[in-house]
């Protein structure tokens, strides 16, 4: 490595896409945990479309959209509708009272 100097151009290279930024910074595991994520979440989502469909066909289609703005932006695991569109569809599953 070179040690630059101050004022030297420094080189900054970005992903802007949650795959490829999962990919690279943790390799073939982290894709592994990110699929893992997103086959956990498609199937919370469909066992809360079979209970109440228009509450799991509302999560799913804003997940669904998360996931495909997350392929040209990346900031999928910063987006706090992610994680609230995952807690909702978790306490629906948990809670015992049918819809």
């Amino acid at each position: 490595r070179e040690a630059v100097g101050p004022g030297a151009p420094v080189a900054r290279y970005t992903s802007h896409t949650t795959p490829l930024t999962v990919g690279a910074e943790l390799g073939v595991l982290g894709l592994g945990a990110y699929l893992a994520l997103l086959v956990g979440a498609a199937s919370a989502l469909l066992a809360v479309w079979r209970r109440h469909a228009t509450l799991g066909l509302s999560l799913a289609a804003v997940f669904v959209a998360l996931v495909v703005h997350s392929l040209a932006y990346s900031g999928f695991y910063e987006d706090p509708l992610t994680w609230g569109v995952l807690a909702v569809a978790s306490s629906f599953l948990a809670s015992r009272a049918p819809a």
